[in-house]
């Protein structure tokens, strides 16, 4: 359609345009906050009078018998022996996760070249695991940063590295071992 408006005319029907709907959208807010305080202040004036009351009333003095104390302290009982066996079982970490965590702390101056995982035996719970790694260091720093970082992680127990893996300063061929708790909460 052709505006027949000049310009100045038509910025000034567009700013009081721009103000009747900013007037509409804060008349909107103003109606939405008065319905809210209408419906939040009964209910707020209510708990404070509720409250009051509670306070001023004296608690009735206990009314249970021996026995129905020691009827309830035998149904606590049972129901914490089905909590405790809604309990859920601890979580094992998957192989795949366990190879991750080393792999996460593995630097350019190592290369791995066998992984082998197996059941501590001497654990009669099964939550411990031995990860054997074999691979190559660039030079003793690296290894020693290799093994240091993986000794901070929470689930390493402990890493074994023989002392004659730190005899040459390069090119070390190394062999050591990781233990795993494959168990968490």
């Amino acid at each position: 359609m052709i505006n027949l408006l000049p310009d100045n005319e038509q910025r000034m029907v567009d700013k009081e345009y721009e103000l009747r709907v900013r007037i509409l959208y804060l008349l909107g807010i103003l109606v939405l906050i008065a319905f809210a305080i209408t419906l939040l202040v009964p209910s707020f004036i209510l708990t404070f009078y509720k409250e009051r009351a509670f306070a001023q009333s004296p608690l009735p003095p206990p009314t249970e018998t021996p026995e129905e104390r020691e009827e309830l302290s035998k149904d606590i009982a049972a129901a914490q022996l089905l909590v405790g066996a809604l309990r859920p079982e601890k979580k094992v970490m998957q192989p795949s996760e366990i190879i991750s965590l080393i792999l996460k702390h593995k630097t350019r101056d190592n290369s791995i070249t066998l992984l082998s995982l197996k059941k501590k035996e001497e654990d009669k719970a099964g939550n411990t695991m031995t990860i054997s790694v074999q691979g190559k260091a660039r030079n003793r720093q690296g290894l020693l940063s290799f093994t240091s970082a993986l000794e901070r992680e929470t689930a390493v127990q402990a890493v074994v590295v023989p002392v004659s893996q730190f005899a040459k300063d390069t090119n070390i061929d190394f062999s050591f071992t990781v233990d795993v708790n494959i168990a968490y909460d």
